[in-house]
C-alpha cells in the first residue's frame, strides 16, 4: 500500500503548502497597510536610545572575548607542546563552568546591563530585560570562545608542532573568531532589540488587523479545517514577525556592521 499512500501524502502536502501560501500573501497584503504605521510609530522612539546605549559596550565584551583566548594561546605557546591538549581542554570547561576564565568580558558586559542607561531603556521599552540581555550574551561569548579553542588545537594537531606554526595557527584561529564574532554580535544585537519590541508591536497590532484576518480566516477551505491543516493565527504570527525582524535588521545592520572593524584591530593587534 506504501506508493498509493505515499502518492496522496505527498498530493495533500502540496495542497497545504500551497494554500499556506496563498493565504499568507493574502494576509500580508490585507494587513500592511495598517502593520507598518504601527510598527513605525513603536520603532521610532526607541530604535535610536536602543542603539546608542547598547551596541557598543556590546561589542566591547566581545572585543575583550576574543583578547582573552588570545592571550590563553599567547602564554600556552610558551608552555611544553606535549601539555596543549590537556590545557586546551581544560580550558574549554572554564569557558562554562569557571567564572574566572571569562569575567573579563562579563565585566564588560555587566558594565551595561548593571548600569542607569539599562534601567532607562527597560522602562522605554517594556520587552527589553537586563536577565534576558545578560543571558543571551553570556551564552554566545561561550560559544565563541569554546568555538575558537576547539578550532585551534584540531588546526594545530594536522601541522607540524613548531613555535612559527603555533603563531601561524593562532593568528588564523583569531581570524575566523573574529568572523564568527561579526555574525554572531549582528544576530544577538538584532534579537534583542526585536525581543524589546516584540511586546508592544503585537499589543498594538493584533487587536487592529483582527476584524480584516477574521474574514479571511472563515474563507478556508473546509477540508483544511478539520484537522486544522492551515493554521490562519499561526501564519498571522509568523507574518507579524518577518515584518518585525526585516525592519529590525534593516535598521540595525547598517549601523553596527560600521562597528565591527574593533574585531579586525584585535586580528591585528591593534586593540
Amino acid at each position: 500500500m506504501k506508493p498509493a499512500v505515499e502518492g496522496k501524502v505527498k498530493e495533500i502536502i502540496k495542497v497545504v503548502l500551497e494554500q499556506q501560501i496563498s493565504f499568507k500573501n493574502q494576509i500580508k497584503d490585507a494587513i500592511l497597510g495598517v502593520v507598518m504605521p504601527i510598527l513605525e510609530k513603536i520603532a521610532n522612539p526607541i530604535m535610536e536610545p536602543v542603539m546608542s546605549h547598547l551596541l557598543d559596550p556590546i561589542i566591547k565584551a566581545f572585543v575583550q572575548n576574543m583578547k582573552t583566548f588570545s592571550s590563553f594561546l599567547t602564554e600556552l605557546g610558551h608552555k611544553d607542546p606535549t601539555g596543549y591538549d590537556k590545557d586546551v581542554k581544560r580550558q574549554i570547561q572554564y569557558a562554562d563552568y569557571y567564572w574566572g576564565y571569562m569575567y573579563s568580558s562579563y565585566q564588560e558586559l555587566h558594565k551595561l546591563t548593571r548600569s542607569e542607561a539599562m534601567q532607562i531603556l527597560s522602562e522605554l521599552c517594556s520587552g527589553i530585560y537586563r536577565w534576558r540581555i545578560e543571558d543571551r550574551i553570556e551564552e554566545s561569548l561561550k560559544k565563541l570562545q569554546k568555538r575558537a579553542l576547539y578550532t585551534f588545537i584540531d588546526d594545530f594537531r594536522k601541522e607540524e608542532q613548531r613555535p612559527d606554526v603555533f603563531a601561524a595557527v593562532h593568528a588564523a584561529t583569531l581570524e575566523k573568531m573574529a568572523n564568527d564574532t561579526k555574525l554572531i554580535v549582528s544576530d544577538v544585537f538584532c534579537q534583542i532589540v526585536i525581543d524589546g519590541l516584540s511586546p508592544p508591536f503585537k499589543r498594538e497590532v493584533v487587536p487592529a488587523i483582527q476584524d480584516i484576518v477574521s474574514p479571511i480566516s472563515e474563507a478556508v477551505p473546509e477540508f483544511l479545517k478539520e484537522p486544522p491543516l492551515l493554521d490562519i493565527e499561526g501564519l498571522v504570527e509568523e507574518l507579524l514577525m518577518d515584518l518585525l525582524c526585516d525592519c529590525v535588521r534593516g535598521v540595525v545592520r547598517p549601523t553596527a556592521e560600521p562597528r565591527f572593524d574593533a574585531f579586525d584591530r584585535v586580528v591585528a593587534g591593534d586593540a
